[in-house]
């Protein structure tokens, strides 16, 4: 029997890779094309305002991440009752977040010199409170393994928003236009997700007593989201008040094209393989072989296309950024680095999560932040680039802390078997990208396919584990 849950459990987590893993390859391309039209749009300080304003949307989603979602998908055993109780809840936690995202607008706009932030920040609320109703439902699907629903939800969302961002930035819609189809995309997600649990809709409440157990859950996983979304916006934070929102204009659009569709991927295989790491607690042995493997995943995709981007960063910003960009090719480079090591260590907390240990990816993030913002101010006088390389430099330090001093004493894992779950693919990515960063201009075409073909022949004959995953999942 435990033979048989076990298969189950496994069977369930290669659906859900490949029906997330599908999703995030779909909005990862729209979301190019999306910069990519965007930033021919928008100005920079447009980008730097609503991603100012997404620093506190970000508090809010992980707050109802937290408090509804998580807590939902970790418990054993659950009812309708229960649920129909914290749908309830989150009517009454939607009703206050418009009202909270205005005020946090106005005090942005004194605080930045920004006269829109307080508008746009009540359209962003407006869609967040409605988001917020949604979370029971969104996270009762991922309790049930209903990734197919789940990637259709995500799916017409996000084609929502590049339609509505683009075709009102076509009208001068300004930053309005990133608002508004943010708002529409948390809208018709939410809507979708009610749609799709009608079953349970109607069931009496439960007393609020026998939600205590959730509460606890919630509250420690509450404080940990809230403190690790601030922390890792630290950045947007103090680059705008600090460098300008010029700047922070630039540093968001490449993060816009370099971080938000790397961590699509990680997350997608994070949302998957969090079920399964808490149905497994208890089995070390079996945690270890699997965040290894996922380790190694993660390394195989990211690694060959942030390598190749981080040598041709130059051809790249002029290319798809267009040529008033090419003078930040630098701080696009830092940031392809940036990348490597944030994919890598998104799974840290929802495995720390699974196990109850949360509270101290609590206490590393508080640290982190404290290490980044010191690096900031430190540097804040030299230029963008040099506070990008400053943000990778403390990432890396924060992986390697992660792997020493918070995984090995739950995986039983060494530093160095993390370590060569990433450096097979990393050496495989710097042998195959040798030569990409000398290459003149109208060879970087046939010397991109050439790395990728190379890339792939390597990593078939020695990284043979990663195929075995992917035919597993397909």
């Amino acid at each position: 029997m435990a033979d048989r849950t076990a298969e189950n459990l496994v069977g369930n987590l290669f659906k859900g890779i490949r029906w997330t893993g599908i999703a995030a390859g779909v909005q990862f391309l729209l979301g190019l094309v999306q910069t990519y039209v965007l930033v021919r749009l928008l100005d920079k300080a447009d980008f730097a305002a609503m991603a100012l304003i997404q620093v506190f949307g970000g508090l809010f989603l992980q707050a109802q991440y937290a408090v509804f979602q998580s807590a939902v998908i970790q418990q054993k055993h659950i009812s309708a009752g229960q649920l129909r109780r914290l749908l309830q809840l989150s009517m009454w936690a939607a009703a206050g977040v418009f009202l909270v995202f205005w005020l946090i607008g106005i005090y942005l706009g004194c605080q930045y010199g920004e006269g829109a932030m307080a508008n746009l920040a009540a359209v962003f609320g407006a869609g967040l409170g409605i988001y917020t109703i949604g979370g029971v439902h969104r996270a009762w699907l991922y309790r049930e393994f209903r990734y197919k629903t789940l990637f259709i939800n995500e799916l017409i969302g996000f084609s929502l928003y590049f339609i509505v961002t683009v075709v009102l930035a076509r009208l001068h819609f300004g930053p309005f236009s990133l608002a508004f189809g943010f708002a529409a995309k948390l809208v018709v997600e939410s809507l979708f997700h009610r749609l799709k649990n009608q079953y349970w809709r109607d069931a009496p409440p439960a007393p609020i007593r026998e939600l205590k157990h959730f509460f606890q859950f919630g509250r420690a996983h509450l404080a940990e989201r809230m403190v690790t979304q601030l922390v890792f916006s630290l950045d947007y934070l103090l680059i705008g008040r600090w460098l300008g929102l010029d700047a922070l204009g630039v540093y968001d659009v490449f993060k816009r094209a370099l971080v938000r569709p790397a961590a699509l991927a990680t997350e997608a295989l994070e949302r998957a393989v969090f079920p399964v790491y808490s149905r497994l607690q208890g089995h070390p042995w079996r945690l270890r072989t699997m965040y290894l493997a996922l380790l190694n995943g993660i390394a195989t995709v990211h690694l060959p296309v942030y390598t190749a981007l981080f040598f041709l960063s130059p051809w790249i910003t002029t290319w798809y950024f267009g040529a008033d960009w090419t003078e930040y090719a630098g701080v696009f480079r830092a940031l392809s680095l940036f990348v490597v090591f944030h994919a890598m260590l998104n799974p840290v907390d929802h495995f720390l999560l699974s196990q109850g240990k949360i509270n101290r990816w609590t206490v590393t993030s508080l640290g982190y932040g404290l290490l980044t913002a010191g690096l900031i101010w430190f540097l804040q006088d030299k230029d963008l680039v040099a506070v990008s390389y400053g943000i990778a430099g403390s990432h890396a330090l924060l992986l390697c802390f992660s792997w020493i001093g918070l995984l090995h004493p739950l995986l039983r894992a060494g530093f160095g078997e993390f370590v060569n779950s990433v450096a097979v693919p990393a050496l495989i990515s710097l042998g195959a990208a040798a030569g990409l960063f000398i290459l003149p201009p109208d060879l970087i075409i046939a010397g991109v396919s050439v790395y990728l073909g190379l890339f792939g022949y390597l990593t078939h004959r020695f990284n043979r584990s990663f195929f075995r995953l992917v035919k597993k999942l397909f």
